[in-house]
């Protein structure tokens, strides 16, 4: 009996934190189904209620599919609105795995390439770096080894100004991360870095933008992974029907003003998803394990 432990058996996301993160307690360390649906209500919504969490989306993953899923409940304090299996969530650092999946997908169309010098004149590598002469790829950027500084995603109030990617490279007003640059020795050693994914984004969208194509990066995704898998709830568009998702919530189950956050580093951090379909991106990438 095939089991996806090494990735991730269940699935939870959390309307919690401002951070959005996912976050697995010990208590869903199970390995059947019968001992999931062995949890009552009442049982969750203890836990739930413990840990200052409002909403949770869970999926179990057995022998390749998804066997079971369920939401726990509501998208706020008001309890007005429930989670179900469909409720999307912000998803945080997920959505690089996404947007990786993006660029692998224009590398196999020749778009781009994995180890050609992002100095080429045909990248526009436009960002500041402390080793001109090392080279930095696709595939470093990928990687988290490309050198680049990290800086975190805390998201934008609704209510104010939104910078444009351009800003956010260059950490200008009304952006608040210091500029993108290459502070380590490409390849010397793995750094996390929000602002790779941010270049990524800029560089699919200065590829592929046009008259018509003017949102490159979330229709390139769209086309190649969404409707590819047949994800259903999961965009990088901020949601119309904002019944449909969960709302962001401060560690102390204090609801954000807004409601939630925007992310304008979307390929870093701006994917609305849910368990559901998150399962159904590790199934397809556990058939090429």
């Amino acid at each position: 009996m095939i089991r996806i432990f090494l990735l991730l058996v269940i699935i939870v996301l959390i309307s919690c934190k401002t951070e959005r993160t996912l976050y697995r307690p010990n208590f869903l360390d199970f390995r059947t189904e019968k001992q999931l649906e062995s949890l009552s209500n009442k049982e969750i919504d203890s836990l739930l209620a413990k840990h200052k969490i409002h909403g949770a989306s869970i999926a179990y993953i057995q022998n390749g599919e998804t066997a079971w899923k369920r939401g726990y409940g509501y998208s706020e304090g008001t309890k007005t609105l429930k989670i179900d299996s469909t409720t999307q969530f912000q998803a945080a650092a997920i959505s690089k795995v996404f947007s990786s999946m993006g660029v692998l997908y224009l590398v196999e169309k020749d778009v781009f390439d994995l180890d050609k010098s992002l100095r080429d004149k045909t990248y526009e590598f436009s960002i500041h770096s402390d080793f001109p002469s090392s080279h930095v790829t696709l595939r470093k950027v990928l990687k988290h080894s490309a050198g680049m500084n990290y800086y975190k995603l805390t998201g934008y109030n609704r209510k104010d100004s939104i910078p444009t990617l351009e800003q956010i490279i260059k950490g200008l007003p009304p952006a608040k991360n210091e500029p993108i640059a290459v502070v380590n020795r490409p390849d010397s050693f793995p750094k996390y870095s929000e602002g790779g994914y941010v270049f990524l984004e800029k560089l699919i969208n200065n590829r592929l933008g046009g008259r018509e194509n003017q949102l490159p990066f979330t229709n390139t995704i769209d086309l190649a992974v969404f409707k590819e898998l047949r994800m259903l709830n999961s965009s990088f568009f901020e949601p119309i029907d904002t019944t449909k998702i969960a709302f962001g919530h401060s560690s102390n189950g204090k609801l954000l003003e807004g409601k939630y956050y925007l992310y304008p580093e979307q390929a870093a951090g701006g994917l609305w998803t849910n368990a559901n379909d998150i399962s159904i991106l590790i199934n397809e990438m556990a058939a090429y394990i």
